[in-house]
């Protein structure tokens, strides 16, 4: 009888601990009652592997914060088993590569869903395991119907960091019960939040700038599928219906008609599933199509079906939360929605896998025949910059030539709009449209898109070569008939060694890659001059803003000229003596002193704006930063610092903090003041920022006309005193040490419609053009106020100096111009 029982017991636990599990039986932390833990998460994706056949789960990558990035592929064993010949023979079709020598009967649909890439949008990441348990069960012929004819590619969790944080505070405070009234603590999820990633990047911005190691790491692999339908699973406001397409306008030009109208399927189809259970939900009222990095829009631009679905959570609604109509609403909700919509985008996707195919197929033909954009090609010319741009294009699959001869060509300058007589030399790159990436190829290059509707949901500008600063021209031809494919790295420049003899060696000061080689030079402990002024030695012209390493002075001449070799391309001058009077001795060379950096966070700080501070010193320049929360500031011992950067947000300088900041300016300290941070100083005495003086009676004018406005109208009345992030063509003076090797103009990004006069006791470095010239959209009233504006000013305070950045420089990490900016303003 004992025996008996035991072999019961066994029985019993091997059941329950070798089948595959529903995520309520498995996880130990109560699903849909509790969040659960990204490590939790991930030992359910690989229970799940380990007990279906219907799964392979891949890591492909890790986080910042060494969390591991993983997808699951879904489908039939026998499809499973030859995932890599389906994945080459679809690449195949689409033009990618050459014909697979591995012939696959039948064409697959790849979909891919991909769940909190926002991590306090955490139902996603929930919702996945639930529905990656029903598919990986198999256990209705419906589901391996949908099994057979199609890819399914699961991202459980695109932003593990952010949803480890969300999650982990969540777990940390959350009480036996729920609370769903709004004052109880489980709402009000500290500063940063798990939105972002660990450098406080919107990972759902990212897609085409791919400045994160999440989304290069992704995208590597999304570039290797190409999927036909891609979904990106989200929340917003708790007091919102579920949202699911079709989305709203407007839509960009470059879309078909088949990617426009296809959304509406998929949107019938949720609608069966939400109206038979009364659940509310809402289409085409928000979530447009226009920006390129979305996880909607980059898809679209990539031949997919690309989706955003939105369930009404977020961050606030904590495991329940009540609603202004009485009813509460849970995590477990939020789950189920996300969970039906999921199923329903298998169906619907598995339902079409042959017009899926059928479609992308042809919508790749079209790209490499019938390129839709104004220009055929487009010239990026060689010099700064350029190469940063076309290591861009590689990882987005981009394709470009290099001309091995000279062409005389007639082409639109994007810098100013006009026809001109070109010369395509040596080293410049043509990137015609006539490619299967045309469409993003276009969307990403180009000056100028068609905005249908003003109501949109982020910036309006992008151009890659003006954000970049490379010149380029469109042209209407193709110029390369039999072009030479090349890649970033062919276009390096090789750095030449130089004799040990040499008086000195001189570092150019032209784009930021300079920077970068000057931030590994002061870690190294290498002495550094800088020029203030063109000067000339032998045959050879340095401009202003050339770095020079004397060796005199350094300690190991022979390591150090070791040390730039390895980096940098440079020139060797054999002796200090100038005929123009420019000797290294006099004074026209000035003393490097590193900066000591420390910059702010905390709740009254922009988290955004922190974050991309931080990134541009961890990755972008690897240079230390010393970080402090805003309300230590006023106990720190600022002089300890020379440079202080201030981000903005919801802090005020009156009092003691801004007295210590202006007094220690006065000492010699450099302040830089980024963005939104321009407020808190433009309104503290301490400081010579002030607003834009305002022609009271044109707003009083203004005001009397928007007062006939139907209140049908009222907001989109309201963008005519607004911006959507346009860039904007601005004089800068390059023989000012924040201008040096930025040429004559710079396109800022604005994203804010915050005007400020130059302080009177200074230098207005850089102001935008009068009469504009712009991309994107900026309200008519705008516009009127917009020119002779700062946008590098710099107040002289005592003995240091106050810079003035209200657009953003370093804004979500892709403007590289921008960042070359910066570096100016940093270590000169």
């Amino acid at each position: 009888m004992r025996q008996s029982i035991l072999i019961a017991l066994c029985f019993t636990y091997f059941f329950a601990h070798c089948q595959l599990q529903s995520p309520e039986i498995f996880l130990p932390t109560s699903y849909g009652n509790s969040f659960t833990p990204h490590h939790e998460v991930v030992n359910y994706i690989y229970h799940v592997a380990k007990e279906s056949k219907y799964i392979k789960v891949v890591e492909y990558g890790r986080t910042y914060e060494d969390r591991p990035l993983l997808l699951c592929f879904v489908s039939t064993p026998e499809n499973l088993a030859n995932l890599e010949n389906i994945r080459q023979a679809h690449m195949s079709d689409l033009g990618f590569s050459a014909p697979s020598s591995t012939t696959v009967t039948d064409k697959k649909a790849i979909v891919w869903l991909s769940f909190s890439v926002h991590g306090n949008e955490a139902s996603g990441t929930e919702s996945s395991m639930k529905s990656l348990y029903t598919l990986a069960s198999a256990s209705s012929d419906t589901i391996l119907s949908y099994l057979k004819n199609t890819i399914y590619i699961i991202d459980p969790c695109l932003n593990p960091d952010g949803f480890a944080r969300y999650t982990n505070w969540v777990r940390g405070i959350e009480k036996n019960r729920t609370y769903p009234d709004l004052d109880d603590e489980e709402h009000h999820e500290p500063w940063p939040g798990g939105r972002v990633n660990h450098y406080q990047f919107d990972l759902n911005r990212d897609w085409a700038w791919q400045t994160q190691t999440e989304t290069k790491q992704r995208l590597k692999v999304y570039n290797e599928w190409m999927p036909h339908v891609h979904a990106d699973f989200h929340e917003m406001g708790f007091e919102d219906n579920y949202y699911f397409p079709p989305a709203a306008k407007p839509y960009h030009e470059y879309l078909t008609d088949f990617q426009r109208t296809f959304q509406s399927e998929f949107g019938k189809n949720h609608a069966k599933y939400f109206d038979a259970n009364d659940w509310l939900y809402f289409t085409s009222e928000a979530f447009d199509l226009f920006y390129p990095s979305y996880g909607d829009t980059y898809p679209m631009f990539s031949g997919a079906i690309g989706m955003t679905y939105e369930q009404a959570g977020l961050g606030r609604a904590g495991r329940a939360v009540q609603l202004k109509n009485g009813d509460t609403l849970t995590l477990k909700d939020r789950i189920l929605h996300h969970y039906t919509v999921a199923l329903s985008t298998v169906e619907v996707s598995a339902k079409n896998y042959k017009k899926l195919v059928d479609n992308q197929i042809k919508y790749f033909a079209d790209s490499k025949q019938k390129p839709k954009g104004q220009f055929k090609s487009i010239v990026l010319k060689k010099g700064p910059h350029q190469n940063a741009l076309l290591r861009l294009l590689d990882i987005n699959k981009i394709a470009y030539s290099k001309s091995g001869t000279s062409k005389k060509l007639t082409g639109i300058s994007f810098a100013t709009n006009e026809q001109k007589s070109i010369s395509i030399d040596a080293g410049d790159v043509v990137v015609s449209a006539f490619q299967p990436r045309s469409v993003l190829m276009q969307t990403l290059l180009e000056p100028d898109h068609f905005l249908e509707d003003s109501l949109t949901y982020d910036i309006t500008a992008w151009s890659l070569p003006l954000a970049y600063g490379v010149e380029a021209y469109g042209l209407s031809v193709d110029p390369l008939l039999s072009p030479t494919p090349t890649s970033s790295d062919s276009m390096k420049i090789t750095a030449q060694a130089c004799a040990f003899g040499a008086t000195a060696l001189a570092l150019p000061w032209k784009e930021l890659h300079d920077a970068q080689i000057l931030s590994k030079l002061f870690d190294a402990g290498v002495k550094i001059h800088v020029t203030d002024k063109s000067v000339q030695f032998g045959n050879s012209t340095f401009e202003a803003g050339t770095h020079f390493v004397f060796r005199k002075g350094q300690a190991d001449w022979k390591k150090t000229i070791d040390q730039i070799t390895k980096l940098t391309h440079y020139t060797c001058v054999e002796s200090g003596f100038s005929e123009h009077a420019n000797d290294f001795g006099g004074n026209s060379f000035i003393m490097m002193t590193p900066p000591k950096v420390i910059t702010v966070r905390g709740e009254e700080i922009a988290s955004s704006e922190f974050g991309q501070i931080m990134y541009y010193f961890e990755q972008v320049l690897d240079y230390p930063v010393t970080t402090v929360s805003f309300d230590r500031l006023s106990k720190i011992d600022l002089d300890k610092y020379n440079t202080l950067i201030m981000p903005g947000y919801d802090y005020s300088l009156e009092g003691a903090l801004g007295k210590k900041i202006s007094s220690w300016v006065n000492s010699g300290g450099k302040l830089i003041v980024l963005a939104s941070g321009c407020g808190p100083f433009a309104a503290s005495e301490d400081f010579g920022l002030d607003p834009a003086e305002e022609d009271q009676q044109k707003m009083k004018d203004d005001s009397i006309k928007e007062e006939a406005i139907p209140y049908a109208d009222r907001y989109r009345s309201s963008l005519s005193h607004t911006l959507s992030g346009a860039i904007l063509k601005s004089s800068i003076d390059n023989t000012h040490p924040y201008g040096w090797g930025m040429g004559q103009s710079y396109f800022t990004l604005k994203t804010e419609d915050a005007i400020y006069q130059s302080p009177k006791d200074g230098w207005l470095v850089s102001k935008i053009n009068s009469p504009l010239f712009y991309k994107g959209f900026i309200g008519k009233n705008l516009r009127d106020k917009l020119g002779n504006t700062p946008v590098v000013s710099v107040e002289d305070k005592g003995r240091g100096s106050v810079v003035y950045l209200p657009d953003n420089p370093l804004y979500r990490g892709f403007c590289i111009n921008g960042q070359f900016l910066f570096s100016n303003v940093l270590f000169h």
